[in-house]
């Protein structure tokens, strides 16, 4: 069981380093879970590409499609009042962005009473070191 934050969901889609890394970790697990917040987050990422010339619309056209009949399969965690509420506490125990503690409360959450444990992908260094010191298990140490 992996969780994927946006960035590594991204690596799915988008050649970048660690993609190989990522897709193997995909490829080996039983489940793939993601916020919900990843939605948007990966549209986000790709139009920014877009406006920087990196992508051109029709391959961030074609990548926002293959993602979009993806996404109904991922395992997805809700942004619910207890994710919120245990990443403002995570806002002050981590220097986190508000949408990394989010992820991040998100995967604790799912990890409570998963029937097995949740490796955490990630591309911050901030967030993997708070994922860490949270008790996650890492899919690369970095």
């Amino acid at each position: 069981m992996i969780w994927l934050d946006s960035s590594w969901l991204v690596k799915l889609y988008v050649e970048e380093d660690d993609s190989a890394e990522v897709r193997a970790a995909v490829d080996g697990a039983g489940s793939v879970l993601v916020s919900e917040v990843a939605y948007v987050e990966f549209h986000a990422a790709v139009a920014r590409r877009r406006r920087d010339g990196s992508l051109s619309g029709r391959s961030a056209g074609a990548l926002i499609r293959r993602f979009r009949r993806d996404w109904p399969d991922r395992h997805r965690v809700t942004v619910s009042e207890e994710v919120v509420g245990r990443a403002a506490d995570l806002l002050l125990a981590h220097p986190l962005r508000s949408l990394d503690a989010i992820q991040l409360a998100s995967a604790l959450l799912a990890a409570t009473g998963a029937p097995e444990p949740l490796r955490f992908g990630a591309a911050d260094v901030r967030l993997l070191a708070a994922a860490r010191a949270e008790g996650l298990d890492l899919l690369l140490a970095r």
